[in-house]
């Protein structure tokens, strides 16, 4: 049985509990983060922390302290210094009982670390789901995740990996669980962080480390050109290239030469 750390203590999950009138279990009212450990190892670990507390001053949570040496004792707990691995980081707001979002303190932080299988490494096929996106909190990652799920639903639905969102005005935003970008003529090109979407910290940390330059904008699936290059980012995945979205169809091709000299990251194509 996998142990987990609630906080602060390593106990087997089945003995972790976390109370009803919590605001996390009772309303979504909190933020995680998911980690991909391989061999031990977790991927842009520190990224990964600052982005959720910074979420949290966004959601005017007092944040726990997150220690790195609580995560190594989780990964010798549960032997986990060989293969792929999912760690996720909760951190719930309390059991204030306010119907608006205060200054709180942080009810509960909890680690959880599991076996993780990577997907079939094969260029996705995304569809488009037919409903627009645009929320308050898009740009948070909540425990209120419904919504993801929902659009997840609708791509499997279609028989397709995932599926992407677009804004009341048709403008492409991300998909499910991840975020888009795209290569074309030596540029990258990516949805806007100020749209209503999440800017994970895979994309981040990538276009951190390109040698191409990044134009940020607003653009229909239509105006991708399909001589470009696209791919889908997130946590666990990293980086997959995208095939075709609907009925678009895309260039396949490799991110591995778009790297500044000198530096090291997991990304695999």
């Amino acid at each position: 049985m996998n142990i987990v750390c609630l906080d602060g203590k390593y106990l087997p999950e089945d003995q972790a509990t976390i109370p009803i009138n919590d605001r996390g279990f009772l309303f979504g009212d909190g933020l995680f983060t998911t980690i991909l450990v391989r061999d031990g190892r977790p991927f842009f670990l520190k990224a990964h922390i600052k982005q959720l507390l910074r979420q949290c001053a966004e959601l005017k949570i007092t944040p726990p302290q997150i220690h790195e040496e609580a995560i190594s004792t989780l990964i010798e707990k549960n032997q986990a210094t060989s293969g792929s691995w999912r760690l996720k980081i909760v951190i719930t707001a309390g059991n204030g009982p306010e119907r608006a979002l205060p200054s709180r303190e942080f009810g509960h932080l909890l680690l959880t670390l599991t076996p993780y299988t990577p997907p079939p490494e094969k260029p996705l096929e995304l569809a488009v789901y037919p409903h627009p996106i645009d929320h308050s909190h898009a740009r948070i990652k909540s425990l209120a995740f419904l919504n993801r799920f929902t659009v997840m639903e609708y791509a499997h639905e279609q028989g397709a990996d995932d599926a992407i969102t677009q804004s009341a005005d048709g403008v492409l935003l991300e998909s499910a669980f991840g975020n888009l970008f795209w290569i074309y003529e030596g540029t990258i090109y990516t949805p806007d962080p100020a749209l209503p979407l999440y800017f994970g910290v895979t994309l981040s940390e990538f276009l951190k480390q390109t040698e191409l330059p990044v134009r940020y904008g607003r653009w229909k699936v239509d105006e991708i050109p399909e001589e470009g290059s696209l791919f889908r980012t997130n946590s666990l995945t990293l980086i997959r290239p995208i095939a075709r979205i609907g009925d678009y169809h895309f260039k396949l091709g490799s991110t591995s030469g778009h790297k500044k000299k000198g530096l090291k990251a997991p990304f695999v194509l």
